[in-house]
């Protein structure tokens, strides 16, 4: 595993793939549930399969995993559950051919903002077109995501035997 700082950012690099699936592209989602669980990628790959992944593309995941943690699922022996964050709305003005143009955006955390939240622990996180996992601050991926990336979402991985132990008392 390739271990990369890169503005103040611990990172490993890591696109190795099993036999069969080397010529694998748009697999970020498996990578990061793969990255997470710690199954290996073939059976990564097949469970998002029936979620509608089609070989060699891309998938909507923030609605799968959206729903995964919305039913408390237990996945690969680990619990999800969906960090909740903060976001706020802000007005912008600009000039355009036509005259002034207002709209307002949302504003979302960057992905430094949210490391300061995820220091311990296992997340994957989504943000636009891209899925990558982090596990005790450290960003699991296949390349370096910007520290000023806007995280849309963030998704816990806990253990189920200690969620488990937790909800019994």
């Amino acid at each position: 595993m390739n271990t990369v700082i890169k503005g103040g950012i611990k990172y490993n690099l890591d696109l190795k793939r099993e036999p069969g699936y080397e010529a694998e592209k748009n697999d970020c989602t498996v990578r990061a549930l793969c990255n997470a669980t710690g199954v290996p990628y073939r059976d990564a790959h097949r469970r998002l399969a029936l979620e509608g992944r089609q070989h060699g593309h891309g998938m909507k995941f923030e609605s799968v995993i959206a729903q995964w943690a919305l039913a408390k699922t237990i996945l690969f022996g680990y619990r999800i559950s969906k960090v909740e964050f903060k976001t706020s709305s802000k007005s912008t003005i600009r000039r355009t051919n036509l005259g002034w143009s207002h709209r307002m955006v949302t504003v979302r955390p960057t992905l430094s903002q949210m490391l300061r939240e995820c220091r311990a622990g296992r997340y994957i996180v989504v943000k636009r077109g891209h899925a990558f996992t982090i596990i005790d601050g450290v960003i699991h991926d296949s390349t370096p995501v910007g520290a000023r990336s806007q995280v849309r979402s963030i998704y816990r991985f806990e253990p189920s035997s200690v969620v488990e132990a937790r909800e019994a008392k």
